[in-house]
C-alpha cells in the first residue's frame, strides 16, 4: 500500500475515533446502566454505541480516492464488541482494523476520565497506522509507519475536509523532548501506556 493511500486511512480513523467519542460522552454524562459479558467484564451504552459509530464509519467509501488509480480499500474489522472471527479466517487477512471502542471501561464507570478510543490498521501481524482519542480531554495520540507519531490537542480540525498537510502543521510532533515530558499530565501518562499494551495485544494477533 502507497503512503498517500496510509494518510487517508490515518484521517479516517480519526474521524470515527473522534464521532465515537462524542456519542461516548453523551453516555458519560447520563445515568447509565452496567451490564456484564460472559467473562463478567463491564460493558455500557457507550461501549455498544461506540463500536456501531466506527464500525459504519470504517465500512463507508473513503473519499479522496482516484479509482482509476488505486483500490478503494475496504478491510475485515476486528472488534472488542463486535462478532468472535475464528482464527482460521483472521489468519488469510492482509489487512485489517483492530478496535477497542472503548478501552477503560471500568474507569468510564468510575467517571475518572481515563478512558479511550483505539482504532489501528494492521499489515497481517504489525501495526501500520494507529490514532488513541482521550475523549474526557478531547486529545488525539496518532501514528502511521510513514509520519512517526504525533500528538493533536482539541480535535476542532478533524472534519471531513481535514488535509494530511493542516494535520500535521496542527499536531506536535513525537517523541517529546525530556523537558517536555515532565509536563505531560497524569492521565496521558495513563493513556499512553494504555497504547503501549494495546501494541502489545495487537501484535499477539
Amino acid at each position: 500500500m502507497k503512503a498517500n493511500q496510509y494518510t487517508q486511512l490515518l484521517l479516517t480513523a480519526l474521524l470515527a475515533a473522534k464521532r465515537a467519542g462524542k456519542v461516548i460522552l453523551e453516555v458519560y454524562n447520563s445515568d447509565f446502566a452496567i451490564e456484564h459479558k460472559d467473562d463478567e467484564s463491564p460493558l455500557t451504552l457507550a461501549d455498544k454505541r461506540s463500536h456501531e459509530i466506527i464500525m459504519g464509519e470504517l465500512e463507508q467509501p473513503i473519499a479522496g480516492y482516484n479509482k482509476h488509480a488505486v483500490s478503494n480499500p475496504s478491510f475485515p474489522i476486528l472488534s472488542e464488541e463486535g462478532r468472535d472471527i475464528p482464527y482460521d479466517e483472521r489468519k488469510r487477512w492482509e489487512y485489517f482494523w483492530l478496535v477497542d471502542p472503548l478501552d477503560g471501561t471500568k474507569e468510564f464507570i468510575k467517571r475518572n476520565g481515563e478512558f479511550t478510543v483505539n482504532i489501528a490498521l494492521i499489515h497481517f501481524d504489525r501495526p501500520v497506522l494507529g490514532c488513541i482519542y482521550i475523549p474526557v480531554q478531547d486529545t488525539f495520540y496518532y501514528a502511521t509507519e510513514n509520519l512517526g507519531a504525533y500528538k493533536l490537542v482539541k480535535s476542532e480540525i478533524v472534519t471531513d475536509d481535514l488535509s494530511i498537510k493542516e494535520l500535521l502543521d496542527t499536531s506536535q510532533k513525537l517523541p517529546l523532548s525530556m523537558g517536555n515530558r515532565k509536563s505531560i499530565s497524569h492521565d496521558n501518562q495513563s493513556a499512553m501506556r494504555k497504547n503501549q499494551g494495546y501494541v502489545k495485544y495487537k501484535r499477539k494477533y
